[in-house]
């Protein structure tokens, strides 16, 4: 998720039914943050990882919502109290406007965040960036629900990177798609019973179907191969 300036760059990990099981969300800088904001909470939030920042953790927002705050540019408001900001472009830098980037890695189905200084070296990511960027995350990441269990290990030839959905046979519920990055691949599901596997490229007609694939609890426990003419 990608989120309009709001005068904070944030990357934040969200959670549904628990935290961190669902996307990540990258609100970018503001190009000239005249109004500061700031993620400031009491406490570290829970499940602190030793070496972070004191304001990242796991937390609930305003509304109650599940968030782990992985990275904020928080305003350096002690390098311009007292002085006289107008039409100073250094004080815009210490405000923490600048811009973002999100690269994507199609190949390796990585995603790398970035947020820039507005007066930063761009040829020095480590300083240009502001603290907690460059950060880099996957693909899978962005559906970081647990499993409970798993399907058979998905077994291609024939079709480069098929897009593979996933549905729950007793409510007819999509559960989730992507597409393959390799020839294998091990689908995770949340609970147990049976299932319907839909595989291929739908734009060209190739598409493959399998109904009551059952899920077990010990992920590789059986194969299904798919073989595209």
């Amino acid at each position: 998720m990608y989120a309009g300036d709001n005068h904070l760059p944030t990357i934040i990990h969200h959670g549904v039914d628990a935290w961190r099981d669902s996307g990540y969300s990258f609100t970018v800088p503001s190009i000239a943050a005249g109004f500061p904001r700031a993620w400031i909470p009491p406490e570290p939030g829970a499940n602190h990882e030793p070496g972070m920042p004191p304001y990242t953790g796991d937390y609930r927002d305003g509304h109650g919502n599940k968030i782990t705050m992985l990275a904020a540019a928080n305003p350096m408001t002690w390098m311009y109290e007292g002085q006289a900001i107008e039409g100073n472009i250094q004080a815009l830098d210490w405000k923490r406007s600048g811009y973002g980037f999100v690269r994507f890695d199609k190949p390796d189905r990585q995603i790398v965040i970035e947020c820039w200084r507005i007066l930063g070296d761009v040829s020095d990511p480590k300083t240009g960036q502001m603290p907690g960027w460059p950060m880099t995350i996957s693909q899978l990441d962005n559906y970081g629900r647990a499993a409970t269990a798993w399907l058979p290990t998905i077994r291609t030839q024939g079709l480069a990177n098929p897009v593979l959905q996933v549905i729950q046979e007793g409510s007819g519920e999509l559960v989730y798609a992507l597409r393959m990055k390799d020839a294998e691949f091990d689908p995770k599901v949340f609970e147990e019973g049976a299932y319907t596997i839909r595989i291929g490229d739908q734009d060209a007609g190739r598409m493959r179907e399998f109904k009551g694939v059952r899920a077990a609890t010990e992920k590789g426990a059986s194969a299904l191969d798919v073989l595209f003419d």
